[in-house]
């Protein structure tokens, strides 16, 4: 837990603990784009590097080396599935009714 903590961003672990389901995945897209930025500025150097080296090569660009723009729109995009197990929601309604005195168990 407290590698997750650590990778987020986060000072303490109480705070992690506070979020709701949505700010977590926003803090997790937002350390998703951080890592982009950081793998596209690390390419830049890397490209930097190897035209210093073979200046008469042919030119090649960052989006050659890595498209960080594809990567960008692949997590700002993506959608989150929310899968609901209908049969799991009725036996816990069935069970809550029957603690509350409401209804029969099955």
């Amino acid at each position: 837990m407290t590698e997750c903590v650590e990778i987020l961003g986060v000072g303490a672990l109480e705070q992690f603990w506070t979020w709701t389901p949505n700010e977590y995945r926003t803090i997790v897209k937002g350390q998703q784009l951080r890592n982009v930025n950081e793998r596209e500025q690390l390419a830049l150097q890397a490209l930097f590097t190897a035209i210093a080296q073979n200046p008469k090569k042919k030119r090649i660009s960052l989006k050659d080396v890595y498209n960080a723009e594809a990567e960008r729109k692949l997590i700002k995009d993506e959608a989150v599935e929310v899968k609901v197990d209908r049969n799991l929601y009725r036996r816990a309604l069935t069970d809550l009714k029957t603690y509350m005195g409401g209804g029969k168990s099955e």
